[in-house]
């Protein structure tokens, strides 16, 4: 048997080995805890960076799609102005020419008349009298008052001739100007209609190089006659 000595010993060696056991366990948990949380926090930060970097890789996509989209609408507008621009010039162009084409077919329909005076021919008076078909129709439907001064005749048979040549010769405008006048000093209401034919004709026959200087004079008669009948 062992004696009281040696038993308390060996209980004191056992107690201090539990002590140690345990100190060392305490130590151990404490460790490997300390160990897991900073793992996890290592974790965690790395999970965030990656995160971040998602993110700021999404976002920097994003950046370049919003460039790309304010690169196309500027573009977009620049050939919208363009587009814009030349459509503009395309309608002024087609205008240039429809006004063209218009002079051309105005030269063309009145140039022969253009060259004639009231009576029907390239000539007032002389020895050179150069008959036409027109001057044929309406002969007799001018008179001179005065020295160099012509007026219509407004007599039923000159007004009769008038009318007959304007179906004749429609684009031949002293036969309106003869009817516009002497209707208009008669007081008859329809004087205005072959006032404003006149007109629409005299203004292309004055257009046209050459033509007769009483086609200008008849032309501002009627603007001033029709301006003060407004």
């Amino acid at each position: 048997m062992m004696n009281p000595e040696t038993l308390r010993d060996v209980a004191n060696v056992v107690l201090i080995v539990g002590l140690v056991t345990a100190a060392c366990g305490t130590f151990g948990v404490n460790y490997f805890r300390t160990q897991v949380e900073k793992a996890r926090a290592a974790a965690e930060k790395d999970k965030q960076q990656q995160s971040d970097n998602r993110a700021a890789t999404l976002q920097a996509k994003v950046n370049d799609i919003v460039v790309g989209k304010d690169e196309l609408l500027r573009q977009n507008s620049e050939l919208s102005a363009l587009v814009r621009s030349l459509r503009g010039q395309v309608g002024e162009r087609d205008l240039r020419i429809e006004h063209l084409n218009n002079e051309i077919a105005a030269t063309k329909r009145y140039s022969y008349v253009a060259n004639l005076t009231f009576n029907g021919m390239a000539y007032v008076k002389g020895d050179v009298t150069m008959p036409t078909e027109i001057s044929v129709a309406i002969e007799g439907t001018w008179f001179e008052p005065s020295e160099n001064h012509f007026r219509p005749v407004c007599e039923t048979a000159a007004l009769q001739k008038n009318r007959n040549a304007i179906r004749q010769f429609p684009d031949f405008p002293f036969s309106y100007y003869a009817l516009a006048y002497c209707l208009q000093k008669q007081g008859v209401p329809d004087w205005r209609s072959f006032a404003e034919k006149a007109t629409a004709i005299f203004e292309q026959t004055t257009t046209i190089g050459g033509h007769q200087k009483s086609h200008d004079e008849c032309l501002a008669y009627l603007r001033q006659l029709l301006g003060r009948s407004k």
